[in-house]
């Protein structure tokens, strides 16, 4: 962003609820980018400390790293997204929620810790979901679990999130003006397919879909198999075209300067 580079102080980044931290390193890609002379200080926050060490032990933050130097300070924090606490009020630049907003008992709480932490110039870039084939398969899931009778039967209350409306509602609710502080931009530009391997293994821990479980590892398999018809469970893999797969934005968000909330409707 333009003139984050003049600043005494570093520019601070704050990834909320960071899981392996996709939303961080997209951060320091694009301020990088915008401005090679930058000084980043990034905290990577997540209320799993599992997810924050598989972070630290990525090959793309060690690139990171070493390609920058003492220009990028990084740390993580294991931490709440509805009580940050440890940020100073007014303290941060750039705050990021990768797909997470949707998750917490209170989004309320976590929007307006949003609020409270950003610097007046600052930026928080909240993505979610617009469509989302994981949620999807959530659904047959817990039909086939026998939990719910039809897919029709169950709304995850994930999937409002989805909804420009219901995000603009809940940022006025923390306290941001919906009409001069957010723009919502839905983006879809490359599709990648999750690893079948990962859809499994997640089932039963993500907490939208965990409810619905215990699920089977090889009865999903056998289930994802049949909803995307042609394509086996090991040829849904990273990085391909889509076929019957997510639709993700793998590109770094825009970042611009200015208190403002751009919300990035994947589709």
């Amino acid at each position: 962003p333009a003139g984050l580079g003049s600043r005494v102080r570093p520019v601070r980044v704050l990834d909320i609820a960071a899981g392996t931290g996709v939303g961080a390193l997209c951060a320091i890609d694009a301020l990088f980018a915008g401005d090679p002379g930058l000084f980043l200080s990034v905290t990577a926050t997540d209320i799993s400390a599992g997810m924050l060490s598989t972070l630290e032990s990525g090959e793309r933050l060690t690139k990171a790293k070493a390609a920058h130097g003492d220009q990028l300070v990084f740390d993580t924090k294991v931490a709440d997204m509805c009580q940050l606490d440890f940020v100073e009020s007014g303290t941060v630049d750039v705050a990021v929620i990768m797909f997470g907003i949707m998750f917490p008992d209170d989004p309320v709480a976590a929007m307006k810790e949003v609020k409270r932490i950003l610097s007046p110039t600052g930026v928080a870039t909240i993505v979610t979901w617009h469509y989302n084939f994981f949620i999807e398969m959530m659904k047959h899931a817990a039909v086939d679990s026998g939990k719910v009778k039809r897919v029709e039967d169950l709304v995850l209350s994930v999937e409002k999130f989805g909804q420009e409306s219901v995000m603009r509602n809940l940022a006025e609710a923390a306290g941001f003006d919906r009409r001069t502080e957010c723009s919502c931009t839905f983006v879809s530009r490359q599709s990648v397919p999750i690893p079948a391997s990962v859809m499994v293994a997640t089932m039963n821990t993500n907490p939208a879909s965990a409810p619905y479980g215990p699920f089977d590892p090889e009865r999903l398999s056998q289930l994802l198999a049949r909803r995307c018809p042609g394509v086996t469970a090991p040829a849904l893999r990273e990085g391909g075209e889509k076929e019957g797969g997510d639709t993700v934005d793998r590109e770094p968000a825009t970042i611009t300067e200015g208190t403002a909330l751009c919300f990035n409707l994947g589709f």
